[in-house]
């Protein structure tokens, strides 16, 4: 599940390619930006161990242009966009040539200064100041109910280390099944 942050001056869109759609004939995947309202300019980057990746939307490519975090899997970035985005028309994201899609984390962010390092957990922290983990865990009780059939449900939050900061949220993800 993707991260879409926005604060007074930026945002920062992170979203793990294990979401992306491939299809077995196709030389690449596929990923719907999840996003709210925003114009201005983009950097786009990708957390991948490929060596030569492609993004390509709205018919334009982008391609690695600068190599930041040098191990075996690395941040690239891949350039800047101009992006007019709004909820009725989200950008699909086309990516080439990756080797391990299912491993590879894509970012974009209006932070022209922000240079991502490491792996998902660790741009969380540099973006929220904390990780996914560390607010809590959320439970919802029972996790399995018979289709069609009413049902009442219990949301039990437990805290964590890390305070959720002022106006943050906490996400209720129902499988499916459920709806």
């Amino acid at each position: 599940m993707g991260i879409y942050c926005e604060d007074s001056k930026d945002i920062y869109i992170i979203v793990p390619l294990r979401d992306a759609k491939s299809y077995p004939s196709r030389p690449y995947v596929d990923l719907l930006l999840p996003i709210g309202r925003f114009a201005g300019e983009c950097y786009f980057w990708i957390y991948t161990e490929a060596k030569h990746p492609i993004i390509e939307f709205w018919n334009e490519r982008l391609l690695p242009r600068k190599v930041a975090d040098e191990d075996g899997r690395r941040w690239l970035f891949m350039g800047k966009k101009v992006l007019k985005l709004d909820l009725a028309s989200p950008p699909i994201l086309r990516f080439y040539d990756l080797t391990d899609p299912a491993s590879d984390i894509c970012l974009v962010t209006s932070n022209k200064s922000f240079i991502p390092h490491g792996g998902f957990a660790d741009v969380e922290r540099q973006i929220l100041g904390y990780n996914r983990e560390s607010p809590g865990m959320s439970q919802i009780i029972p996790n399995v109910a018979t289709v069609g059939r009413p049902m009442n449900f219990r949301l039990i939050f437990t805290a964590g280390a890390a305070l959720i900061r002022r106006g943050g949220r906490i996400r209720l993800t129902i499988p499916e099944g459920l709806l």
